[in-house]
């Protein structure tokens, strides 16, 4: 079964993250949202690691998400 997502704003139903990803795609922009901040604190940490610099791994990591999204 999915992983369901549970989102803490009230009167929204739980989704998967395929329907989230579904519905980003589909240019729902609070899915899109949604997914951003899921994943950027681990896009951004992981970009840190490896440039060592705060501005350009928080550059990397939005615009790594903007392309993948």
């Amino acid at each position: 079964m999915p992983e369901r997502i549970v989102n803490v704003k009230a009167g929204v139903p739980e989704i998967t993250e395929q329907e989230l990803v579904d519905r980003a795609k589909s240019g729902d922009e609070s899915a899109l949202a949604g997914l951003y901040e899921k994943y950027h604190p681990r896009v951004y940490r992981y970009a840190l690691a490896r440039i060592c610099n705060v501005q350009i791994a928080q550059d990397l990591a939005s615009e790594t998400l903007l392309k993948v999204i």
